[in-house]
């Protein structure tokens, strides 16, 4: 099969299209054949490196595909359990989104942000994503439009909006 492909963290250098093995379903998996897929903001941070995920290289990014799908229905045909009853066990996460226009010194205030969040994880691929151990925070301009996108990802929304305060505040909007 035809799959786009990393075997180590990095930038754009690291990915590959490139002929890959058909994977093989173990007992209690289904095989899902994609026809075409987007790459998207999860596989950027994927390539970068996310703190706690260990994967195993090389990596098949493609995130968008209805392999989530696919892995939920798996899980429910070994374990027999409504998805009701199995998604009460994953975390849940709430977001805050907000869009400003760009300020002029847009990238000296993103700069900021690091220095605000000293003990948070950062990466750089996209804009500037802080993990921090109760959330997230994510900011970046838009490739399309004169405006930045700020989100933030917590286990409560309370924290999200407080997040997405935070760094709508740093960079003074």
């Amino acid at each position: 099969m035809k799959a786009v492909r990393i075997h180590g963290h990095g930038g754009p250098e690291v990915v590959r299209c490139e002929q890959a093995p058909e994977p093989k379903p173990k007992a209690n998996e289904v095989l899902v054949q994609v026809k075409a897929c987007a790459l998207n903001h999860l596989d950027l941070w994927v390539r970068g490196g996310l703190p706690g995920l260990d994967l195993d290289m090389p990596h098949t990014l493609g995130s968008d595909a209805a392999v989530g799908m696919a892995l939920i229905l798996s899980l429910l045909a070994g374990d027999k359990r409504p998805l009701s009853t199995v998604a009460a066990e994953f975390p849940r996460y709430f977001t805050a989104k907000s869009t400003r226009p760009i300020p002029k010194n847009f990238a000296s205030r993103l700069k900021r942000l690091p220095k605000k969040y000293i003990k948070g994880k950062i990466n750089r691929i996209d804009g500037i994503k802080v993990f921090l151990p109760d959330g997230s925070l994510h900011i970046r301009a838009s490739n399309t439009e004169p405006i930045y996108r700020v989100t933030a990802e917590a286990r409560s929304a309370k924290r999200a909006r407080v997040l997405m305060a935070e760094g709508l505040t740093i960079l003074g909007g």
